[in-house]
């Protein structure tokens, strides 16, 4: 089982050290106003897929539970990726700037750090069924005490892949909590984790981002 859940992982790797070539330029923090014309001009020197690459190693965490699934991954949507995904896709697709622009501010008025945080998360599993929408449970806490629960979760339908050791299953879930009045404050949270939970065990599987808190 540790060969196929290293096979599994291997999808996932993404070369190191982007981060700290490019300074301070990639921080895991809600703030919008991060520095976007010295991205824009990284991008330039290095190319888009750094910049990706950089923003994943940021962004992605993943964890191999000992039950239930192979591998659990995800990505959390702050204002900095996201902003990264729509400029390098705008790029690859050769979208007008202007055009990229306004739809990365629709995304920021659609997804505002005070009132909603998104997650994109992947599972693979042996069992279709431990896939399935209704057999998974999302919990987000942060280091202040509060959690959600019940988030807006859709998912894009089990896909069935074959690697060298058999046939493995994953599901694409789209995860958003809705704070609800309970926002959090960015100021002073410098941790946030999300539970995965298959609900025939009781052992949530977790996955946590060092924050860094708002001025």
């Amino acid at each position: 089982m540790r060969n196929v859940v290293l096979c599994i992982a291997a999808v996932f790797v993404i070369c190191s050290g982007s981060v700290g070539a490019a300074g301070g330029l990639f921080t895991l923090s809600m703030t919008t106003d991060f520095d976007k014309s010295a991205l824009e001009d990284y991008a330039a020197e290095e190319g888009w897929e750094e910049v990706w690459n950089a923003v994943f190693e940021l962004g992605e965490r993943s964890v191999q539970p000992e039950h239930d699934w192979l591998l659990v991954s995800a990505m959390i949507e702050t204002p900095l990726i996201r902003w990264v995904k729509i400029y390098r896709e705008a790029y690859i697709q050769e979208y007008d700037q202007d055009a990229t622009a306004l739809l990365y501010q629709g995304q920021i008025a659609d997804y505002p750090t005070d009132e909603v945080l998104e997650f994109n998360v992947n599972i693979f599993s042996l069992e279709p069924e431990r896939l399935e929408t209704d057999n998974v449970c999302f919990v987000l806490k942060d280091d202040q005490g509060q959690s959600w629960d019940e988030p807006n979760v859709t998912a894009e339908g089990i896909s069935e892949q074959i690697y060298s050791f058999g046939i493995a299953y994953d599901e694409f879930f789209n995860v958003v909590f809705d704070f609800n009045g309970r926002e959090p404050d960015w100021s002073v949270i410098e941790e946030l984790t999300l539970s995965v939970t298959y609900t025939e065990e009781t052992e949530a599987h977790t996955l946590s981002w060092d924050l860094e808190p708002l001025p």
